[in-house]
């Protein structure tokens, strides 16, 4: 099974560059295809370690999972390949983001913090205060969209907040399994991928690399938070 999964994983990371060519090449129905299959494939990786394993983590974060595929297939279907952001698949699709985030952080709070997260507070008010004074700059263009996307911020900050804070504890305490490691990236990869996003969308001049930075951290997160309880 470890080497179906290794099989998997590349042809994962395949599909991810694949990801990545279709957008910069403004091919919408090849884009939208491949990111929804190369979707699917994290959750099949998250159900190929649960083979491995045995780890409840996969059931805990499934529906997790689901609701980034749904997000990833309503944001491309948003037409988000030239920022046109159409509705109402994007605000669904972010909604549908904001939903799998709340999943990771209650099933992470209740497997791996004894108390509400300190990291995850400190991260999410910082998280939310940038936003807020993104969307008070010139170089910003929000639309609609301001409240909303401090709201996510908030939520997306408390899940990076989680992971920094479980990073800081394998450094000085150790957390007993590298796999909780590797967790704890793919929640802080997510923040970052997530706050290049933002810029991206609602940034008046968007940098040319914004786009493959968060498909890079993106489905680098989802790898990390879909095979890490393989080496449990």
């Amino acid at each position: 099974m470890i080497i179906i999964l290794a099989i998997m994983t590349a042809v994962y990371v395949a599909m991810v560059y694949g990801t990545i060519i279709n957008m910069y090449r403004q091919k919408q129905k090849s884009y939208l295809a491949f990111k929804t299959i190369t979707s699917i494939i994290f959750v099949l990786l998250g159900a190929a370690a649960y083979r491995i394993s045995g780890s409840e983590f996969f059931a805990a974060f499934l529906p997790a999972y689901i609701f980034c595929l749904i997000g990833d297939v309503l944001l491309a279907l948003a037409h988000e390949i030239d920022n046109n952001l159409k509705n109402p698949q994007f605000t669904l699709g972010v909604g549908a983001f904001a939903i799998a985030h709340l999943f990771f952080i209650w099933r992470i709070q209740m497997y791996m913090f004894a108390q509400v997260s300190i990291g995850g507070i400190i991260m999410s008010l910082l998280l939310g205060a940038y936003t807020v004074w993104t969307t008070k700059n010139s170089a910003f263009e929000y639309g609609s969209n301001k409240v909303p996307s401090i709201l996510y911020a908030l939520i997306v900050g408390f899940l990076g907040g989680m992971g920094i804070e479980l990073l800081i504890g394998a450094i000085t305490e150790g957390l007993g399994s590298p796999a909780y490691v590797l967790m704890a990236l793919g929640m802080v990869f997510f923040m970052i991928s997530d706050t290049i996003l933002a810029n991206k969308y609602f940034r008046k001049e968007a940098r040319h690399w914004y786009g493959a930075a968060v498909l890079i951290f993106y489905y680098g997160a989802m790898g990390l938070l879909t095979v890490f309880p393989a080496i449990l």
